[in-house]
């Protein structure tokens, strides 16, 4: 199997936690923890990856990409151990920090060990297209993943998920010490990484794609999280429909993903930004409108962008970023986004017990989401072109 087939593979299952789908009611029901301990639990999970997402960006750059590609892996692995074995809220609140530090640990480290390794064989031209590739693996793995927890917890006991979960992500880390290291460029160390950062981010075109990105991220876990209360008031109850659903959206985002690269060729860099931004705002207030069970095809159109976001966000990026950098800068991006989402989350909580139903909440999101499309359009610097740092 030559070194991309490895990295596909590898894509493939390290995000694979079988889990994540079926979390609320392993918490709620298994481990008998209250709603609010399971919120606490999640919102523990985004302050770690704040946290630690820009300090393990630099760790990639500094330290070598294939040696974080690693740890993040073997650290789902043990997180979810973790997390599957805990006796109480404090054990199982450290396994979510552990599962955090593993997440970022694995964010743009391997976007910037593609990047490099592309580089390095003066093939940086096919980026776009293996970044598409991965995702499209990435999906996949998570498709298979959330179908097969499903199915495991629906015949065995929700813990046999983990146990999907565990024996994936391990596969994944071994995957990652197979593959080559990526020449570290000369004067990394932390200072310097940081330095360059802020550098990079006066730059008009790398500060507009950190608020893009930030935006994007924001409307994507959002709309993710609406969907476990809205597929609960349709009906949608037991493990296995929650898994099996979860992976066709999944599947429906895949084709996409793999076929970044032609769309953007087709549409161009500028066009296909914005539409994403369109889907999002064309599904939210079409939600508002549904109250059954058709409120699963509008999830399936926002699995569009959730397909397309990261070999175009990911793609623009690379295009800008100083080398030295650029896992540290992917890594930035994720912060502001996950930092923002974390607000936007305790912000929503209460909105949501307040009004009692997701609908208005919705048209709000879809009205907020149209504004946001005109200013980001308007402010959208020239990113059509070939340029590099």
């Amino acid at each position: 199997m030559n070194v991309l087939a490895r990295f596909r593979l590898f894509s493939c299952l390290a995000w694979s936690l079988a889990w994540i789908p079926l979390q609320y009611l392993f918490f709620t029901g298994a481990k008998a923890f209250t709603v609010s301990d399971f919120f606490a639990l999640n919102g523990l999970y985004y302050v770690t990856m704040c946290l630690f997402e820009v300090p393990t960006g630099v760790l990639a750059d500094r330290f070598g990409r294939r040696t974080t590609l690693a740890l993040g892996a073997f650290g789902f692995a043990a997180a979810s151990f973790a997390v599957l074995h805990a006796d109480d809220v404090f054990t199982a609140g450290l396994g979510m920090v552990a599962l955090g530090i593993a997440h970022t640990l694995l964010n743009g480290a391997d976007a910037a060990w593609l990047y490099d390794h592309l580089a390095e064989r003066g093939l940086a031209a096919q980026y776009m297209r293996e970044e598409s590739r991965a995702q499209w693996m990435r999906i996949l793995g998570v498709s298979l993943s959330d179908l097969a927890g499903g199915l495991a917890a629906e015949w065995y006991g929700i813990g046999a998920a983990f146990h999907v979960a565990i024996g994936a992500t391990l596969t994944a880390g071994v995957l990652a010490c197979s593959l080559p290291e990526t020449p570290r460029p000369r004067g990394v160390g932390a200072g310097h990484v940081l330095s360059r950062v802020f550098v990079a981010v006066r730059g008009r075109e790398l500060r507009w794609i950190l608020g893009y990105a930030t935006a994007l991220f924001v409307l994507l876990r959002v709309a993710f999280h609406f969907y476990q209360p809205q597929m609960h008031a349709v009906g949608i109850e037991r493990p296995l429909h929650y898994g099996a659903t979860l992976c066709v959206l999944n599947l429906v985002a895949a084709p996409f993903a793999r076929s970044a690269h032609r769309i953007q060729e087709r549409l161009g860099a500028r066009r296909l930004a914005m539409v994403l931004v369109h889907a999002f705002a064309a599904s939210f207030l079409a939600l508002a409108w549904v109250d059954d069970a058709w409120c699963i095809a509008l999830f399936a159109m926002q699995q569009i962008p959730f397909g397309l976001m990261q070999p175009v966000v990911r793609g623009f990026t690379n295009r800008f970023a100083p080398p030295q950098a650029r896992a540290t800068i992917l890594s930035l991006q994720s912060f502001c986004g996950r930092a923002l989402f974390g607000v936007t989350l305790f912000a929503l909580g209460p909105i949501v017990d307040r009004v009692g139903s997701l609908q208005p909440i919705y048209a709000v999101l879809g009205v907020a989401t149209i504004v946001l499309a005109v200013v980001l359009a308007r402010t959208m610097p020239g990113i059509d072109g070939d340029r590099t740092v």
